[in-house]
């Protein structure tokens, strides 16, 4: 289903009324599928933000190999 058509008009309020970041996540997908609305300058701030804070996938403790503990009769 997507975003319902008064949450994006509420974000899109906000932005251009109130000079702030809307975020509007979707209905019925997850989290990744969340729409940032901002003013141009700000979204490209956030963006360069976001590059370089974000983690590469080897020191991401969700991508290293944990060690298997040694259960009994292996």
């Amino acid at each position: 289903m997507g975003e319902s058509a008064a949450a994006i008009r509420f974000c899109k309020d906000v932005v251009t009324k109130e000079k702030l970041v809307g975020l509007c996540f979707s209905a019925s997908n997850g989290i990744e599928y969340m729409k940032v609305y901002a003013e141009n300058d700000t979204l490209k701030e956030l963006y360069e933000c976001a590059l370089v804070q974000a983690l590469s996938s080897r020191s991401d403790s969700i991508y290293t190999k944990k060690k298997r503990r040694k259960l009994p009769g292996q």
